[in-house]
């Protein structure tokens, strides 16, 4: 499995490995989520899985645009090149975390996200990480529905647990007894029914 196949495993548009976050800013890696740790087909190693969350429904696309003349003179060519090459080695120079602060799309992007919705999950997250379903999966019921549309990894750690709660432990979820805060992707309980 690949950290693409993870995107749609847990519903997200963007998912970021663990290697990428280890080289991020502090103030990127702080923008992301931790939504599950994993061991994916043919690795031996848990490595943990971050989502970039971006509601792309929270802005509109230009269908305006400016329209470009059909012929530009040489002249033109160079100086739009010569713009466009200073605007990138700006946009070069800044963190990330500036264009993540500043830019009023990505903001408008990530507005969904609050930091209340963001601490609930962390406590789920960790409720789930240590065993605790029972108190996860109330943590996950509330995110799942807390932004106004389904969040993906609240619902896929929910149907998770559901699916590996013994039917025989009563109501409610309950971790495995060989549970060690790792999901194996390729256990077949991992794999989703639209799979």
């Amino acid at each position: 499995e690949s950290v693409e196949r993870m995107t749609e495993i847990y519903d997200v548009s963007l998912m970021v490995a663990e290697s990428v976050m280890n080289i991020c800013s502090a103030g990127m890696a702080g923008k992301c989520r931790l939504v599950d740790r994993v061991i994916v087909t043919g690795s031996l190693d848990p490595i943990g899985l971050h989502s970039l969350d971006l509601d792309w429904s929270g802005v509109e696309a230009d269908t305006k645009g400016s329209r470009r003349p059909t012929q530009l003179s040489t002249n033109e060519q160079y100086s739009i090149r010569q713009f466009l090459t200073r605007e990138k080695a700006a946009k070069m120079k800044k963190d990330c975390i500036d264009l993540f602060n500043e830019n009023p799309d990505i903001c408008a992007m990530r507005a969904r996200y609050t930091q209340e919705f963001m601490y609930i999950f962390a406590m789920g997250y960790q409720n789930y990480a240590q065993g605790e379903w029972q108190a996860a999966g109330k943590r996950f019921e509330t995110t799942r529905d807390m932004l106004g549309i389904e969040d993906g990894p609240s619902k896929a750690l929910l149907d998770y647990m559901r699916r590996r709660t013994d039917p025989h432990m009563g109501q409610g979820f309950y971790a495995p007894q060989d549970w060690n805060g790792v999901r194996i992707i390729d256990h077949p309980a991992c794999i989703t029914d639209e799979a």
